[in-house]
């Protein structure tokens, strides 16, 4: 359910820039829920595609190393 969420968040940022990362882009946000919750990270413009990697190999590199959900919406990491 998160990971379809966070694929509709890039969707909709993708047709509307700053939709869900316009409060994000400054500071990494951490959330202070228990349980299932959202920590966002802001990426640098020259650190983005680094990250993605070719065909988001990167990405899934990293969730599966942090065993949670990594989406990038923008040049916003969300990880849940």
């Amino acid at each position: 359910r998160l990971a379809a969420q966070l694929k509709i968040m890039t969707a909709l940022e993708t047709k509307h820039p700053g939709q869900y990362t316009k409060e994000r882009t400054a500071q990494p946000t951490l959330s202070e829920d228990e349980g299932l919750a959202v920590d966002s990270f802001p990426i640098k413009e020259q650190d983005y595609s680094y990250a993605l990697g070719q065909n988001g190999t990167t990405r899934k590199k990293i969730a599966r190393a942090s065993e949670c959900i990594v989406e990038y919406v923008g040049n916003v990491a969300f990880f849940g």
